[in-house]
């Protein structure tokens, strides 16, 4: 197996056996044996969540469960739903609350700085995304690339680094969002509507609508928690 599906198996260990924070895990030996790899590449898959502050590795004591909620990183989260893990309606909630005034940030910056090349490049994604929609298609790559490329005429490469991570994070999720036309056909003029602001160099619009395009969004994961 691959490093990547080392420490996916192992993460799928952790679940199915149902550790929890501050057990030990099972020795290097046995938990090898487990997932059928070899020792070198168990301690490859350990040092990974170890680092991403999943795992806890204690000299002459062994591995333990952090905490994960707490002690672990953001860039876990994008691990373990690039593994397949898709986050929880509450996670996502939660990062909404974090992404949404960096998204408004970065369109106001957008407004600001945003040149002929970042038009051109935003309105071939919405042509794209018409033509898709058209199709019946799911748009969901095309929502993302949008909102990426809205951040990149930010010309802000942190924002770019931080905003991609978020839309990696929830892209199986939004996959079900984007899977109804309706949403996705409100989606879509939306954006429509913000390029326009951005074209304008209008950044209070262009704000005002992306908030009100984020927060319609919230407004369905948070039904979604509920019920759930």
């Amino acid at each position: 197996m691959s490093g990547l599906s080392n420490t996916q198996a192992l993460l799928s260990f952790i679940r199915e056996k149902r550790i929890e924070p501050g057990d030990r895990l099972p020795s290097e030996r046995m938990l090898a044996g487990k997932l059928s790899v070899s020792r070198n590449s168990l301690r490859e898959a350990v040092a990974v969540l170890s680092n991403l502050r999943v795992l806890d590795v204690r000299p002459n004591s062994g591995v333990y469960l952090r905490h994960v909620a707490n002690e672990s990183s953001f860039e876990q989260m994008v691990l373990q739903s690039s593994l397949g893990g898709a986050p929880s309606s509450q996670e996502i909630l939660d990062t909404m609350e974090v992404r949404i005034p960096l998204e408004t940030q970065a369109l106001r910056l957008a407004c600001e700085r945003r040149d002929e090349t970042d038009l051109d490049a935003i309105k071939l994604i919405l042509i794209d995304e018409r033509a898709a929609l058209s199709r019946g298609e799911n748009t969901v790559q095309f929502d993302q690339a949008f909102h990426l490329r809205v951040v990149a005429a930010a010309h802000n490469s942190v924002l770019l680094r931080l905003l991609n991570s978020f839309y990696q994070l929830t892209l199986v999720r939004r996959e079900r969002f984007f899977a109804n036309p309706d949403r996705a056909r409100e989606s879509a003029r939306d954006h429509r509507r913000i390029l326009k602001a951005i074209e304008r160099q209008d950044a209070d619009e262009a704000t005002r609508l992306v908030t009100i395009h984020m927060q319609r969004a919230r407004l369905y994961w948070s039904l979604i928690n509920i019920a759930s």
